[in-house]
């Protein structure tokens, strides 16, 4: 999803098919990550494919851990977006963050969500995480404009319900919706949203 909303071509992902002759798993797939990374001025991006078959990620996930605490060293900042599930976490590919950032819609359903996702995180001992943060997305401010998400937020209730603190909103878009299929978006008030969440979590 990143590589689409950068609008990056996303070359075939890399794996264990094809293995040279003489060359053992782990060093052949630490040199298709090393290959995998697509570069571009101020960010680098590492894609994660899809599983190949029902062989056991075990060997993969160790080697995918060790290599992102290597290149954590080699970047100021490293975002890593499990998109709408845990699969970074229960992997176990990554365990010292900074901040985790749980993202939910307005609604009820979405935040409880929310909450259940933080309570399954708290039952993960191997994860070493300094903050914990909710931002609320799709927030309808738009008066007389009804897409189906609440006008208003109530940030105490919300960090009632999911255990979390609330870091900031991000206003719906209208314009969003209709070029998510083609080059992101330049929405002024998406920027000032998350400019605003960047000075909170850098400051």
């Amino acid at each position: 999803l990143m590589g689409i909303l950068f609008n990056w071509d996303i070359e075939q992902t890399k794996g264990l098919r094809d293995l040279p002759d003489g060359v053992s798993k782990p060093a052949h797939l630490e040199y298709q990550l090393q290959s995998a990374i697509t570069e571009s001025p101020g960010v680098d991006l590492l894609v994660m494919g899809r599983p190949e078959g029902p062989d056991c990620y075990c060997m993969a996930n160790n080697i995918l851990r060790g290599y992102v605490q290597k290149i954590v060293n080699n970047y100021p900042y490293v975002v890593i977006d499990n998109e709408a599930g845990m699969e970074h976490l229960s992997r176990k590919t990554t365990q010292n963050i900074d901040h985790l950032i749980l993202v939910s819609d307005p609604t009820a359903v979405g935040l409880k969500t929310a909450g259940r996702i933080r309570e399954l995180i708290d039952k993960m001992p191997f994860l070493n995480i300094r903050n914990r943060y909710l931002l609320i997305n799709r927030v309808n401010n738009s008066i007389g404009y009804h897409v189906g998400y609440p006008t208003m937020v109530n940030t105490a209730q919300a960090e009632e319900v999911t255990g979390l603190k609330v870091i900031g909103t991000i206003p719906y878009s209208e314009e969003i919706e209709k070029q998510v299929n083609h080059k992101g978006t330049k929405d002024t008030k998406i920027s000032q949203s998350i400019n605003l969440i960047i000075s909170v979590l850098c400051g």
